[in-house]
């Protein structure tokens, strides 16, 4: 049992034009990590004036995460992790952490381990004190120092029962139109992972391994549940594909209609879904306000 733990979203700067949108995946794992903590904290920077982990540091502090997704601030990110005091098991995820575990445990003495790929089962694994010879995607030092790289892990289908941990948000989130606060909540939901297709051009589903991320979804139920939740207006799917299987999107339209829970959506869609357009009226019906849709070909009359 940790006594205290700190996951910690590290990006200070964002465009003032644009939203900024909760640390889903982080969020995820937060919520992971519940049942093997005393205390949790969740810290985004961009919600400090300074962009540092130090002030949220207690004596107990025996955990800190941290989610590296995107190629910005990573001097800045080194230097945080840098100043933690030693004693702290230091562990760090996310897609630019995963694509170059290496970099970060040579440029960062402190970090204990490098989680690649999906992070919630391997932080629970992790935390309930598994062997880390045993933690599948775990990059870290062995008994000689030398780096020890992990089988890469398998995708596990979604967890229906698990929902990111949103109560610990310092603060809501809002729409923003050029640095303004529209004063609309906004959220996200993550309904599935990977994607169903095989797009060539496509490197994103890809892990670094060349292991593609297979489509796996949540039931409708376990969707709509934590939709009922959210207090937000505007939420926006971050699935590849929402709309993969018609017939279980009109089973979360029903859903929503049935029980009443009236919020817009905003979603990832593909061109097929013109071929339902019964689909489509549904949809609208339950809420959803916008489709965004990549017209991608080689070919002109495609």
């Amino acid at each position: 049992m940790f006594r205290h733990v700190l996951c910690v979203f590290p990006y200070a700067r964002t465009s003032s034009s644009k939203t900024s949108f909760p640390p889903l995946g982080l969020e995820y794992v937060t919520a992971a990590l519940r049942p093997f903590a005393q205390r949790i904290d969740l810290i985004n920077f961009r919600h400090q004036r300074i962009p540092s982990t130090r002030p949220f540091l207690r004596p107990e502090t025996d955990l800190v995460c941290y989610s590296i997704n995107w190629r910005t601030d990573l001097d800045l990110i080194e230097r945080d992790i840098n100043a933690l005091p030693p004693g702290v098991m230091t562990i760090l995820g996310g897609r630019t952490a995963t694509e170059d575990p290496r970099r970060w445990l040579e440029a960062c003495p402190n970090v204990d381990a490098v989680v690649c790929g999906d992070g919630e089962q391997a932080i629970a694994e992790i935390a309930a004190g598994r062997p880390w010879s045993e933690i599948a995607g775990l990059v870290r030092r062995g008994d000689d120092g030398q780096l020890v790289f992990n089988p890469p892990r398998a995708n596990a289908p979604l967890d229906d029962n698990l929902m990111p941990a949103r109560d610990l948000r310092r603060q809501p989130y809002y729409l923003t139109s050029k640095g303004i606060s529209t004063g609309v909540k906004i959220d996200q939901v993550a309904g599935s992972r990977g994607c169903p297709f095989n797009c060539k051009f496509c490197n994103f589903s890809i892990n670094p391994w060349g292991v593609k991320r297979r489509w796996a979804a949540r039931s409708p139920e376990s969707i709509v549940r934590e939709l009922e939740q959210i207090d937000a207006d505007l939420i926006i799917f971050v699935d590849d594909v929402f709309t993969h299987q018609p017939e279980r999107v009109v089973a979360i339209c029903d859903l929503l209609i049935a029980r009443k829970i009236r919020k817009h959506y905003i979603i990832n869609a593909r061109l097929e879904l013109a071929d339902h357009p019964e689909v489509i009226r549904k949809m609208e019906q339950a809420g959803f306000l916008a489709l965004l849709i990549g017209v991608e070909s080689t070919q002109d009359a495609t």
